[in-house]
């Protein structure tokens, strides 16, 4: 747990956790102006009484932070759909798969037609075929692994890419090339998933107090006047502010999670870069030569995972360590 403490002052946490926290409570503060404790952070000016309030609050965002950064993991399999609300929405994962399929199609018939007219195929339908092809492997994992949700489907695809290019099994492999990937790279993919969890908190909180709003504002609705109002000519009703402050929220929550698959796309394409680059270095930092054809490769990592997973030992001298 201490070895944790100093990811708590760096610049991805900030971004990740204490950022989506801060922009969450300056929100509550202005859509629910009773809060007295979160007057500071409806002042322009800070008075000297409201700083010892201000480093207080301060502190109580600074822990809400890390109470965010705790769950991380649970977020993350909620919007994937491996957890409940989601999977109790059947046709979510019906949709999903039907999408792939429609896709799939799509690349089959492009790929009959670039087969049958060759370099004569027009340049157009070379470049949709490209593109739906791009679609298909960033957007979907293969067909066993549908998930119910878009986000989850784009960050199963890359997790899946080192077992479709490689044979690697992806989370075991991945856990070891963390030992021979350089300071930068790491510190890209460490940016890239802070982006991530920075839209992927703002969906949570921005979510939480849209519901809360639209919740309250219903609550103190004059429902016999609005009624009356309804069926009266020429009348205007006029909404409670918390009522399109929770419907601004729930956009913006929407937004958010747009935004959660751009950048998770983003970060996928640096891991599958990790294992296109460190692959090699991985299994000479292990002490073993890389096999000279790509289905000797794809044996190889099969195996390899195999003894990471299953502790299985690698099979007599089929595999040379390095020198030999």
């Amino acid at each position: 747990m201490l070895s944790q403490l100093p990811k708590l002052f760096d610049r991805n946490y900030v971004i990740g956790f204490f950022l989506p926290v801060v922009l969450g409570a300056v929100i509550v503060a202005w859509s629910f102006q009773g809060i007295a404790g979160l007057q500071p952070l409806r002042t322009l000016g800070v008075s000297e009484h409201d700083v010892a309030k201000l480093t207080y609050l301060t502190l109580i965002l600074w822990v809400a932070g890390i109470g965010l950064m705790m769950t991380n993991n649970t977020q993350y399999r909620i919007l994937e759909g491996y957890l409940p609300p989601l999977t109790w929405i059947g046709p979510l994962k019906t949709w999903r798969r039907n999408a792939r399929d429609a896709l799939e199609a799509d690349y089959a018939t492009l790929r009959e037609e670039r087969s049958r007219l060759g370099d004569g195929m027009p340049a157009a339908r070379l470049d949709r075929l490209g593109a739906v092809r791009r679609k298909l492997v960033t957007y979907f994992p293969p067909a066993a692994y549908i998930l119910p949700t878009r986000f989850g489907n784009v960050l199963r695809a890359f997790e899946s890419y080192p077992g479709e290019a490689y044979g690697a099994d992806g989370v075991a492999v991945w856990l070891r090339l963390g030992a021979v990937m350089p300071k930068e790279f790491t510190d890209a993919l460490d940016s890239a998933r802070a982006q991530v969890n920075c839209v992927l908190n703002l969906l949570y909180i921005l979510g939480g107090i849209g519901l809360v709003s639209l919740g309250v504002s219903l609550r103190h609705t004059p429902w016999p006047q609005v009624f009356a109002a309804a069926g009266a000519p020429h009348a205007s009703l006029t909404w409670h502010p918390l009522f399109v402050a929770g419907v601004a929220e729930l956009a913006g929550a929407y937004l958010a999670y747009e935004a959660a698959i751009v950048l998770a796309v983003g970060w996928g394409a640096l891991v599958r870069a990790a294992f296109d680059c460190y692959l090699p270095q991985l299994a000479a930092q292990l002490g073993y030569a890389m096999p000279a054809t790509d289905a000797a490769r794809r044996a190889f990592w099969k195996d390899l995972s195999a003894l990471f997973v299953y502790q299985l030992p690698l099979k007599g001298d089929r595999w040379p360590a390095i020198g030999k």
